[in-house]
């Protein structure tokens, strides 16, 4: 089981009810982006909301 908490526990949280197709497992497949960094689906959720975080307003 994978274990958050704060602000990213509640996002991952909504994105799980919204996107009920994704599975633990899902999330822990790695996948690589054009320029060839390797991340879990996971990380990358967790990046975006860094970065939408960071863009606040």
């Amino acid at each position: 089981m994978i274990r958050i908490s704060g602000h990213s526990s509640r996002f991952v949280s909504r994105c799980m009810s919204n996107r009920s197709m994704e599975t633990e497992d899902e999330l822990l497949r790695e996948t690589t982006a054009f320029w060839g960094g390797v991340h879990s689906r996971f990380e990358w959720l967790l990046d975006t909301q860094a970065h939408l975080y960071h863009h606040r307003g």
